[in-house]
Order: structure tokens, then C-alpha cells, then sequence
């Protein structure tokens, strides 16, 4: 019936008037004309106004005609019925326009739009059903627009979008795998929020232990899994929020959650739920804890799992005395569990804090034993307190000096030389590490060799004796950076500005990156300024032609040198 005339509602309203097409095209709306029948020329249809109407319509060569059983027709007259079966009927024959040309997206809409209802929906359940991804997506949406979501229905929905053994290791095919499964649980969250709050949970754990398992065989070394995990992690606060449970029997949960969950894959608890904790939830929570920290004996083994509840309980019941600067309770709680050297250092500063210098010393002593290095940076600085604080000065400065010898740093060196300032020692003790870091660059090699060699330059550079700088950059190759910090003082010295730039450049190029070529000429059109400025240009020329002819073999360095410098 396609090549029929257009039905239209100017024509419409001409062959019935203005007011029997407003009532018509409001029979059409509320759905009361029936289905039609169509033969040849000829459609008929029931219509539902006082009674039911029989309308009978025929195409003729320009128009549409029209007669009805109702009283205002008399089978003759163009009446509201007929406007009502006329508007049913141009929603089924009109085809949408589509121009010649038209986008493949365009044309496809138009014969969708054309298609009866029935045949649309039977080719698009068979395109759904060919795929087991879009069949599990299209079939997530009809439940919940259905509202048959239940507790059963959203474990079989959360089954299929973590699935097992699936040996990804592809970055793109990891970020799909984790990303539907954040689109699934953003389509079930409102089904899901409808259950009981211990439902909730019981889905959301049920979750986690599958994405635990398809962790076994899908590298997610990219940290996909973080958004979609922490996203569960929030819809457990909030079915925790919404528990009609005791107080008490939420403290309860939550140590289960803090002494069982390893990885943390409920986060850290309580700190992730305390905008859901009431004071009397978190008081309960505190009491528990300490409850069961106080039956835990003295801890006698390294080994990680003996420790893991100590250390998690030790992790919730110190915050309060940290805050509180509470250092008996520190002292009492970490006595339980020490046996490495943090943990005696906490004892021991405690100790130091409460005025108590012999036991500090006793821990402080014992950190050492346990110590992980020669002696670390902390038990010297609490060493050197201790000793200041019992009127030990020339030991305390003794100590700094073997720290200083030990682990050679510019803080070292600047807290002995302020140091042995404030005690008026009679040994110059500046003079005495710069000789030293001296006779270690002259007669060390590899790593110790580049630490005090740094460490020398840090100390000239901070005491602004460029002289010294200079001279030591000029024998050896101390860090990049300090090269970066040295070229800042000479900008009125050509040939030292250059000789720094020159080592600057060869540092760039041989990382043989295109970004660290393009840091290469950054450099050179800094120290091309200098050397203008200085008046010599010709200086600048001869080495960029050294560059060219150096690194030649490098391309891309080439192409950016022609490309920043085009005239040379």
C-alpha cells in the first residue's frame, strides 16, 4: 500500500473538520481503534466510542474516503472514527523518507521503522541469541526493566559477568574484562539495593570471591580490576548502612571483616565505613579489639600469618594513643609484639618522651641488634637525642660523625657542622668530612664512589663555593641533576657554560628516546642564548657541527637539531 497517496493531517482535518479531528486524533492516542483489516483499497476497522463502530475507508485516486456505523457518519460522512482508523493506518503504511545518498545508519532506521512489530522483535531476539556477551547484557536489562530481579536472578547475572579461566593477559582484553563487570553492577545496583541488607552482602561477597579466582588466570598487572572493586567495596558500605543490626553486632562483623580479610578486599576497616559507624558502633569496635588483643600471647614468631592478627589489631588500637601522644598505652601495646627494629624504635621513643633514658637506651639498644642495615638513620638521630638529652654532647657529636661516615648525606653533614657550632668543639669538623669525601671519591669505585661524590658536590653547591663545584665536575661525572642545578651559575662564563651543556646533551642523546632528543635541543637553544649573549656565536656553530657529525647515525636527534636550527 506504500504507493498510496500520503495521509496527512490537513487533509485529515479538510475531510472531517477542525473539531471531529481533535476528538478522532484522541480515540487514536487512548489506543480504541482495533486492528484492521486490509483488502486491496479497502481497510476496516472496529472503534471503541459509545458502542463500537464499524469504519470502512477506501483509497481513491488523490485522497482518502470514509463512512462509519456511528450516528454522525450515517455511513457517509468523514466522521472522528474515521480519523482515528485514518491516523492507525498511515502509522502503518508510511515508510520513512530516506535520500538518495543517505548514510548506511539512515537507510537501516527507515526500514526498521517500516518493519511490522513482531518480525522486528523475532530478527532481533536471533541476533541476541547469537551471542552468549550480548545475549547476557540484553537479558540484564530485561529483567530489570521487568522487575524480576531477584536475589537468585542477580547471582546468576553477577556468574555470568565474572567468568572463570578465561587466561587473559592483554592489557585491551583485561580493561573489557573488568570494565563489563563495572557496567553490570551499575545496571544492578537498583534490583540489588531492593534486597535485604544481609543479601546485599552475600552477592557482593559472592562477587569478590569470583573476581579473587579470575584473578588466577587474568594478569591484570594494568590495575583494571581497582574501579570495578571498589566499586563493590562502596555498595558493601552501603548494605552495611542499611543493617537493622545491633550495634555491637556491627563492631563484630567488622573485626570478622579486619582479622579475615587479608587483601582487604572489603577496604580498610574500620576507615572505609566510618561515615557509616555510629560512636557507639566504633566505641564497640575499639572495645572488641583490645578485647581480643589482650588474649593474644606475647608474639614468638616472624613468620607473617602468625603475625597477621597482631598486626591488624596493633593497626586499629594505636591510633587513639598516637593522636593523644598517650605513650604508656604505646609502650603497653607494642611490648606484645616487638621484634623489629620500627617497633623497638617506637618503644624507645616513647620511653625517651616519658623522660625514662635508660629504658629507651635498653630498646634503643635492642633496635640496633635487629637492625635490617650497619645502623639506620633513626636509631643514630635517637642515639644522638638521647645522648644530648643525658648531657653527652661529645658522644652525641661522636655518633653523628660515624652516622656521617656510614651513610655520607648533605643532612648528615649540615647537622654536624651545626652541631659541633652550637658546642663550640674545638675540632673543625666541616673541614674534617670535606677532606674525608674527598679521599673517598679519590679511592673508592661504583656506587660508594658516585654517593660521596654527590654528597661532595650537594655540600659545595649549598655553601655557594662554585670554585670547588667546578673543579670536581671538571674531573669527574657527579648526577645529572646536580649538572642542571651547576649550569644555573654560570651563565657568564662561556666556556664552563658550554663544557656543562656539552655533558648535559650527551646525557640526553644516549638515552636514544625522541623525548630525551628533543631535552638534547631544549638544552642547546639555552646554551645557544648564552653564548650569543657572550658574543660567541661561532663557538656555538663549531660544536652543533660536532653534534651532527658525532650522531649522524641518529636520525630522529638529527631531524629535530635541522629542524630547531635550520640556518646551520
Amino acid at each position: 500500500m506504500n504507493d498510496r497517496p500520503e495521509i496527512t493531517d490537513q487533509q485529515l482535518v479538510k475531510l472531517a473538520g477542525e473539531k471531529a479531528f481533535t476528538r478522532g486524533k484522541g480515540y487514536y492516542q487512548e489506543g480504541r481503534v482495533g486492528d484492521l483489516s486490509v483488502h486491496g483499497q479497502r481497510v476496516s476497522a472496529e472503534v471503541m466510542g459509545n458502542e463500537v463502530y464499524q469504519v470502512n475507508l477506501v483509497y481513491t485516486q488523490s485522497a482518502l474516503d470514509g463512512s462509519c456505523e456511528c450516528p454522525a457518519s450515517d455511513g457517509i460522512d468523514f466522521c472522528k472514527h474515521c480519523v482515528s482508523v485514518a491516523m492507525v493506518l498511515r502509522d502503518k503504511v508510511s515508510v520513512p523518507h530516506v535520500k538518495k545518498g543517505a548514510q548506511a545508519a539512515d537507510v537501516l532506521e527507515a526500514y526498521l521503522l517500516q518493519m511490522p512489530k513482531e518480525e522486528l522483535v523475532g530478527h532481533l531476539v536471533d541476533m541476541i541469541d547469537s551471542s552468549r556477551s550480548v545475549r547476557e547484557e540484553w537479558l540484564l536489562k530485561a529483567e530489570t526493566s521487568l522487575g524480576i530481579m531477584d536475589r537468585k536472578t542477580i547471582r546468576k547475572r553477577i556468574t555470568a559477568a565474572i567468568p572463570y579461566n578465561r587466561h587473559y593477559f592483554r592489557y585491551a582484553q583485561v580493561r573489557q574484562y573488568f570494565a563489563n563487570i563495572e557496567h553490570v553492577f551499575s545496571v544492578l545496583e537498583p534490583p540489588l539495593k531492593k534486597l535485604a541488607a544481609t543479601d546485599q552482602m552475600e552477592l557482593l561477597d559472592y562477587a569478590t570471591s569470583r573476581i579473587v579466582r579470575a584473578l588466577e588466570t587474568v594478569d591484570d598487572s594494568g590495575g583494571f580490576r581497582f574501579d570495578p572493586v571498589a566499586q563493590i567495596q562502596r555498595l558493601y558500605v552501603d548494605a552495611f548502612s542499611a543493617l537493622n543490626w545491633s550495634e555491637d553486632q556491627k563492631a563484630e562483623h567488622l573485626i570478622q571483616l579486619l582479622l579475615q580479610d587479608e587483601d582487604e578486599w572489603h577496604g580498610r576497616i574500620p576507615d572505609d565505613f566510618s561515615e557509616v559507624m555510629s560512636a557507639e558502633c566504633l566505641d564497640a569496635f575499639l572495645a572488641i579489639a583490645q578485647a581480643r588483643w589482650d588474649k593474644l600471647p606475647r608474639l614468638k614468631s616472624d613468620n607473617w600469618r602468625d603475625r597477621f592478627a597482631y598486626d591488624r589489631l596493633l593497626r586499629v588500637l594505636q591510633v587513639v594513643p598516637t593522636l593523644e601522644n598517650d605513650y604508656k598505652t604505646l609502650i603497653h601495646l607494642y611490648k606484645k609484639i616487638a621484634r623489629t627494629e620500627e617497633e623497638y624504635l617506637v618503644i624507645a621513643r616513647s620511653y625517651m618522651e616519658l623522660g625514662e633514658y635508660d629504658d629507651a637506651q635498653n630498646y634503643l639498644d635492642r633496635a640496633r641488634q635487629n637492625s635490617r642495615f650497619s645502623e639506620s638513620a633513626e636509631i643514630h638521630e635517637l642515639q644522638q637525642q638521647l645522648l644530648l638529652k643525658t648531657g653527652r654532647s661529645s658522644e652525641a657529636l661522636q655518633d653523628v660523625w660515624e652516622q656521617f661516615t656510614e651513610s655520607p648525606t648533605l643532612s648528615t653533614f649540615e647537622h654536624l657542622t651545626e652541631l659541633s657550632g652550637q658546642l663550640a668543639d674545638q675540632d673543625d669538623w666541616r673541614q674534617k668530612a670535606i677532606d674525608w669525601l674527598k679521599e673517598r671519591v679519590a679511592n673508592t669505585r661504583g656506587y660508594h664512589h658516585y654517593r660521596v661524590l654527590n654528597t661532595l658536590m650537594m655540600t659545595y653547591l649549598s655553601e655557594s663555593d662554585l670554585e670547588s663545584a667546578w673543579q670536581l665536575v671538571s674531573d669527574a661525572s657527579p648526577d645529572v641533576a646536580l649538572l642542571y642545578e651547576l649550569r644555573k651559575h654560570f651563565r657568564q662564563d662561556g666556556e664552563r657554560s658550554r663544557f656543562i651543556y656539552e655533558k648535559l646533551v650527551q646525557h640526553c642523546v644516549e638515552k636514544k628516546t625522541n623525548k630525551s632528543y628533543q631535552e638534547a635541543v631544549e638544552l642547546l637553544v639555552e646554551c645557544q642564548q648564552i653564548l650569543v649573549e657572550l658574543n660567541q656565536q661561532q663557538v656555538f656553530i663549531q660544536w652543533l657541527n660536532k653534534l651532527k657529525e658525532a650522531y649522524k647515525i641518529k636520525r630522529n636527534f638529527i631531524g629535530f637539531l635541522n629542524e630547531q636550527f635550520p640556518e646551520y
